[in-house]
């Protein structure tokens, strides 16, 4: 129990849950079950951890505008990189358009190509 409370140990699911405390302990559900006294005192630390409702931000309150400001954001950066995805659209067209270009040229001139000898009578390879 402790070492999900102090964060020792990360359940997978990430949830501070008397089963995943049961998981940790390498017991069932049912056995850990019966430890009543620690099965409350878990309970009470993890009310203790969870601010009380007066101390929440309201809805409407400060945080909106700061929703609104990080939604602001992200449309921007969202229409940045669709922007930048067109143009990379079309640079990658543009590349497989050369591409092909230079495959037909390479194709045309392997007719013409003819090994060179060297001095001593040897072809280039």
């Amino acid at each position: 129990m402790l070492y999900l409370l102090d964060g020792t140990v990360t359940p997978p699911d990430t949830k501070l849950t008397w089963k995943n405390v049961a998981a940790v302990a390498a017991v069932s559900k049912a056995t850990a079950d019966r430890a009543i006294d620690l099965r409350d005192e878990f309970r009470r630390q993890i009310e203790a951890r969870v601010p009380p409702p007066h101390t929440r931000p309201q809805p409407g309150s400060g945080a909106r505008g700061c929703a609104d400001e990080e939604l602001a954001r992200l449309r921007r950066e969202h229409a940045e990189l669709k922007d930048s995805t067109k143009v990379l659209h079309y640079v990658i067209r543009a590349l497989v358009q050369e591409n092909k270009r230079l495959e037909r040229r390479r194709r045309r001139d392997d007719g013409n190509v003819v090994a060179l000898s060297t001095p001593d009578g040897t072809p280039r390879p």
